[in-house]
């Protein structure tokens, strides 16, 4: 909780974003739930296997291809990519905190800038429609973004319990 907190005030008050009541604790939540996950899938994979060096490299590689598939990196991901990324923690996450930054924003954009294409995106929605983010619900994704969190350490401790069950340490 503490460290999703520093966080939060980090991004949102150091580096000015815009910050409104809602804004700082969808933020906070969004924080929580990637520490949380974090370790869920890191109870999962060293209850799985012992090797430590093993443990971080997949962990590591599962986290990139979620965090890659956010929309950022890749605007257009393959149909079997997106049946994953219902599973990602990052897609929800990514998306909630984008609209909550950019909704509503205006750019310092000059006609000349905008006609010449210096300045492609001259309001958020611009850049939310670019990142195919616009429309889209944000009750229901903060309730798919939680879900996400909660399955994530449900599977983690089901994966825990069924190693002790085995009594195969």
């Amino acid at each position: 909780m503490v460290g999703s907190l520093v966080v939060t005030l980090f991004m949102l008050v150091l580096t000015r974003m815009q910050t409104t009541v809602l804004t700082f604790f969808s933020f906070w939540v969004i924080m929580f739930g990637y520490i949380n996950t974090g370790e869920s899938i890191g109870i999962a994979f060293t209850t799985l296997v012992s090797h430590a060096g093993l443990n971080i490299a997949v962990m590591s590689a599962v986290i990139a291809i979620f965090s890659y598939m956010t929309g950022f990196m890749s605007l257009n991901i393959p149909e079997f990519l997106k049946v994953i990324n219902h599973i990602s923690l990052f897609k929800y996450g990514s998306l909630l905190m984008t609209r909550n930054e950019f909704d509503g924003l205006v750019f310092d954009c000059t006609q000349e800038q905008t006609m010449t294409g210096a300045c492609p995106y001259p309001t958020g929605e611009a850049a939310l429609d670019l990142l195919k983010f616009n429309g889209m619900d944000w009750n229901l994704y903060m309730g798919l973004f939680v879900a996400v969190v909660v399955a994530y350490r449900l599977v983690a401790w089901l994966v825990l319990v069924l190693k002790v069950k085995s009594n195969r340490w």
